[in-house]
């Protein structure tokens, strides 16, 4: 019982200091760096990345193996992280109403290591950036805005999978449960509870989900990409 106190607890300090630190780095807050926002912004993502690598990977691999869980797939999956989250800005700079990326810039942009020239000097020239300042700093901190407000809809998209994971789990326990007990004293297969419970929430989810989304979404609290991310 002291989990269901201490669990929303930690979720909403943990959610609060995520927000916080992606308001203050990422989005050029207190950090004035463009290659300071987007290391972090790296970051973030590939340890998103390797989180849920671990939560799906721990649901189907027995406890005899988790050695090979730490060893080798969490860093294989931190690196495919950062290879994604670089993509992923790359592409976000090359959408963006500017001169387009030539294909040395892509492969620089996106194997480049420890630099993000590419992506920050695509951001002088915007034409969307030019009608709303002149200074060049604005310029680059608006383009800068745009290709990390991409990049977060794409891990808010990661994030929502494990919610529907994590929450979907829980509620499909909670609904079967009578039944799963019955099916397991009349030693007949449980798997119709699941595919029960499964169905009966996507049912849901499809029909109705949509109204407990936007109470959620606008009418408690406007969310955007980054506050829904860090939820």
């Amino acid at each position: 019982m002291a989990s269901w106190f201490i669990s929303p607890v930690l979720s909403s300090l943990i959610a609060g200091l995520m927000f916080l630190l992606i308001c203050s780095v990422t989005l050029g807050g207190h950090v004035k760096s463009f290659a300071t926002q987007l290391h972090c912004f790296v970051l973030i993502a590939a340890t998103t990345l390797t989180f849920s690598a671990y939560m799906v990977t721990s649901l189907v691999i027995s406890s005899t193996h988790y050695e090979y869980l730490y060893a080798i797939l969490l860093p294989v999956c931190f690196l495919i992280g950062i290879f994604c989250a670089r993509l992923t800005l790359t592409v976000a700079a090359s959408l963006a109403p500017t001169k387009q990326l030539t294909f040395s810039q892509w492969i620089y942009s996106i194997f480049g290591v420890w630099s993000f020239s590419t992506i920050i000097d695509n951001g002088n020239g915007h034409r969307l950036c030019k009608s709303v300042c002149c200074e060049t700093y604005l310029q680059s901190s608006i383009f800068i805005n745009h290709v990390m407000r991409f990049g977060y809809q794409i891990l808010l998209v990661q994030a929502a999978c494990l919610v529907c994971l994590a929450h979907g789990s829980n509620d499909v326990a909670n609904s079967i449960a009578p039944l799963l007990v019955e099916l397991h004293v009349t030693n007949k297969n449980a798997s119709l509870a699941y595919w029960l419970g499964g169905i009966g929430i996507a049912v849901g989810l499809v029909t109705l989900g949509y109204k407990v989304m936007e109470t959620v979404g606008k009418k408690v609290i406007k969310l955007d990409y980054y506050k829904g991310f860090s939820c």
